[in-house]
């Protein structure tokens, strides 16, 4: 694993413990599952996308279980 995906994972970890406790143990085992998936990448370019398109979702996600001024 590049030491850009290892600082990103550890990013994703700690932004878990931003989320209800209900879902965190989810969403530990859905960060793990990806990372084990992209471990041999080699690619810069493709890290690149890859964590990228990463921040977006752990965007989304904490957006999604944050309060919202709405309701």
């Amino acid at each position: 694993m590049s030491s850009a995906g290892l600082v990103f994972y550890r990013e994703v970890c700690r932004a878990i413990r931003k989320l209800p406790k209900d879902t965190q143990s989810y969403y530990r085992v859905v960060a793990r599952e990806k990372v084990v998936a992209h471990r041999d990448e080699d690619e810069p370019e493709r890290i690149g996308k890859i964590i990228q398109r990463s921040r977006e979702d752990v965007a989304w996600v904490l957006k999604k279980y944050s309060p919202t001024k709405d309701a």
